[in-house]
C-alpha cells in the first residue's frame, strides 16, 4: 500500500490570552481523511474568550476527532483546559471526547517513574509514582507561595507581588488535567530526545521528531536549577512554607502593637526583602518546570514545523550540539515561539540556523506564531518584560509574524501551506 502523503496544513492558532493553544489540521489528496493535532491547551489570564468557547472551536475545527494530542509540560498555562470538573465534565470532557488516538507528554510525567529516574521508565514499573510525585511537590511549594503573595503587602510592591501570585499560580498542579491527559488516548508517549515515536497510523506521512527534553542520562544541564539534595529539598520546602501559613501565633492573646510609627521604615524594608526571597524561589521552580517542556518538529511534506513549549536555554543546550537537530532546525517554516516570547526561551544559536528568514531569501519567508499577554510575566525596568520587546523586533525583521496580542477581537488565525 502506497504511503499517504499530505498536500497542505492548516495551522489554528486560538487566542486563549496568556497561554498556548494550537491545532494542525493536515490534509491528503482525494477522499483521505484530514488528521488533526492540538498542541496544548491552557491560560493562566484570559482574553475575551472562555476555554469553554475554545473547546467547542478546536471540536468544530477538527470535525469531531482528535488524532493526536500534545501536552508540552505541566504549567496550567498549557494544561488547564485538559481539566475535568468535580462532575467529570467541563473542557477536557470536550477534548477527552474527540476520542484522540494517542497523547504525547514529557519522559518526567510517566507514572511509573522512580524519583531517581534518569532515563524514560519502561523498566521502573515495580515502584510508585515518584518522579510525578516530585514535580507534584514542587507545585505545592508554588501554590502555598502563591497564597503568600495574597497574605502580605510586600511594602507596597505590586509589581513584586503580581509577579510571585502569576508564577505561582501557574505552577499550582493541575493534577485533574494531567490524570485526564494520562487516560483519554489509546496510546500514551512519555517522550525524550531523539525517541522514535510511531505514528504512521495516526498521522500518515508525518514524521515527528523529539527535540527535547534530554533525559538526565543524556545530559543532567535540566536540573541545574535544582539543589543536591533534591527529595529532602522539595518536601522540606513545601512543608516549611505551609507550616508558615499555617501556624498559630506565637503568644496568643499578648496585647499586639499595630505597625509603631519608630519600626515602619525597618518594617517595609524586611517584607520587600521576604518578597524577593519567595520570588527567587518560585521563579527556580517555573524554570525548572519549563525545561520538562517537549520540543518537537513536526516534518509534514516539504515543511517544517518547530513546538518547543515553553523549553528554556538549558533544555536546547543539548540539542544544539547534535548534527541532526541542527539540519533539522535550518529548514524550518513555522516556528511557535518558545515560553511566550521570554527572555531565554529562543536561543540566539537556534535563531541564526534558521535559514528561511528575511535577510536570507526574498521568498518562501518563514512564519513565527508568538502565544502572550503583555504585563503577566517580568519587568521592562529589569529588561525581563514576556514578550521581550528585542526579541519582538527580530522576528518582525525576519519572520512572517503573527502575535495573539494583534487578533482583534477573533478568537483565532489560520496560516495554510502546501506541503
Amino acid at each position: 500500500m502506497p504511503t499517504r502523503k499530505p498536500s497542505s496544513v492548516d495551522i489554528v492558532t486560538y487566542q486563549v490570552g496568556f497561554g498556548d493553544c494550537f491545532l494542525l489540521r493536515i490534509h491528503y489528496p482525494g477522499s483521505v481523511r484530514s488528521r488533526s493535532v492540538l498542541i496544548d491547551f491552557g491560560s493562566m489570564k484570559k482574553s475575551g474568550y472562555s476555554l469553554g468557547q475554545i473547546s467547542q472551536e478546536i471540536k468544530s475545527d477538527c470535525g469531531g476527532k482528535l488524532d493526536l494530542v500534545v501536552a508540552t509540560h505541566r504549567h496550567k498555562d498549557h494544561v488547564h483546559g485538559f481539566t475535568l470538573n468535580s462532575q467529570g465534565r467541563g473542557t477536557g470532557k470536550v477534548i477527552s471526547d474527540l476520542n484522540p488516538s494517542a497523547v504525547v507528554m514529557p519522559w518526567t510525567e510517566d507514572p511509573r517513574a522512580d524519583p531517581k529516574a534518569k532515563r524514560p521508565t519502561k523498566k521502573y514499573g515495580a515502584h510508585g509514582p515518584g518522579r510525578v510525585q516530585q514535580l507534584a511537590d514542587m507545585q505545592t511549594l508554588a501554590g502555598a507561595l502563591a497564597e503568600q503573595s495574597k497574605i502580605h503587602r510586600f511594602a507596597e510592591e505590586k509589581g513584586l507581588r503580581t509577579q510571585l501570585r502569576a508564577l505561582g499560580e501557574n505552577n499550582l498542579g493541575n493534577a485533574k488535567a494531567m490524570k485526564n491527559l494520562r487516560e483519554m488516548g489509546r496510546r500514551t508517549y512519555y517522550a525524550y530526545h531523539g525517541m522514535k515515536l510511531r505514528l504512521a497510523r495516526e498521522l500518515p506521512g508525518v514524521k515527528v521528531h523529539v527535540l527535547g527534553p534530554p533525559t538526565l542520562d543524556q545530559s543532567e544541564t535540566i536540573k541545574k536549577q535544582r539543589s543536591k539534595d533534591q527529595d529532602e529539598f522539595w518536601h522540606l520546602q513545601s512543608m516549611t512554607t505551609q507550616q508558615a501559613i499555617d501556624s498559630p501565633l506565637l503568644f496568643p492573646g499578648a496585647k499586639e502593637i499595630q505597625d509603631p510609627v519608630w519600626g515602619r521604615w525597618l518594617r517595609r524594608r524586611l517584607r520587600k526583602a521576604r518578597g524577593e526571597q519567595l520570588l527567587s524561589i518560585v521563579r527556580s521552580l517555573d524554570h525548572a518546570m519549563n525545561n520538562t517542556s517537549l520540543i518537537l518538529l513536526f516534518e509534514i511534506g516539504n515543511k517544517k514545523l518547530l513546538f518547543p513549549g515553553d523549553a528554556q536555554y538549558e533544555n536546547w543546550m543539548y540539542g544544539l550540539e547534535r548534527d541532526w537537530v541542527k539540519n533539522l532546525l535550518k529548514g524550518v517554516d513555522v516556528y511557535k515561539v518558545g515560553h511566550h516570547g521570554s527572555l531565554n526561551a529562543t536561543p540566539k544559536t537556534m535563531l541564526a540556523l534558521f535559514s528561511k528568514k528575511r535577510s536570507r531569501r526574498r521568498h518562501g519567508v518563514m512564519h513565527s506564531l508568538l502565544s502572550t499577554m503583555e504585563g503577566v510575566h517580568g519587568s521592562v525596568d529589569r529588561r525581563t518584560e514576556v514578550p521581550r520587546r528585542k526579541l519582538v523586533r527580530k522576528l518582525k525583521d525576519e519572520t512572517k509574524f503573527t502575535s495573539t496580542e494583534n487578533f482583534n477581537g477573533k478568537i483565532s488565525k489560520t496560516i495554510s501551506l502546501d506541503v
